[in-house]
């Protein structure tokens, strides 16, 4: 039955999965924060510089880093 269990040579590496939970969830809910800038900038640039988009944010890349860094974490692990 221990024999399931794999063998990591280095297993320090889990501590990296927190701080992956964390990352992504400050990334996932964090909002615009244009009000600054517009104290900062020339009222002729706030069109251009501040324009924001549609507004609608894809969630695919903080997904994808979420994939890669577990995928990195595994291999770190080692066999």
């Amino acid at each position: 039955m221990i024999d399931l269990w794999p063998q990591w040579l280095r297993p320090l590496w889990l501590l990296a999965v927190p701080l992956l939970g964390w990352l992504l969830y400050k990334l996932w809910h964090r909002r615009k924060r244009a009000g600054r800038w517009q104290m900062i900038l020339p009222p002729a640039f706030h069109g251009v510089l501040l324009g924001g988009g549609s507004g609608s944010t894809s969630k695919l890349p903080w997904i994808a880093l979420g994939l890669a860094w577990a995928l990195v974490v595994l291999a770190l692990l080692g066999p």
